[in-house]
């Protein structure tokens, strides 16, 4: 199965997909919008996690996972660790 890591943004968002079993990993921008979420997930059913950072669009990528039972882990750089 697929992790995949967003960098999520105001405007567009930056997913990182890497599968643990080749080593291999790519690259995707989507517009941080519900719709484009939706059709990431719907076209990736091989992401068994997602990580995202904790900021302002982690509700709207969140219920979406949720809805469509893909696990979330969400980390927070606001803690003493990314200072």
């Amino acid at each position: 199965m697929v992790t995949c890591a967003i960098d999520l943004g105001k405007i567009d968002s930056v997913c990182c997909f890497s599968d643990p079993a080749t080593q291999k990993h790519q690259f995707e921008t989507i517009a941080t919008e519900r719709a484009h979420v939706e059709h990431l997930l719907a076209s990736r059913s091989d992401i068994d996690l997602i990580v995202m950072e904790a900021c302002v669009p982690l509700g709207l990528f969140n219920d979406i996972c949720q809805e469509r039972q893909v696990k979330t882990l969400v980390s927070s750089t606001n803690e003493e660790a990314w200072n």
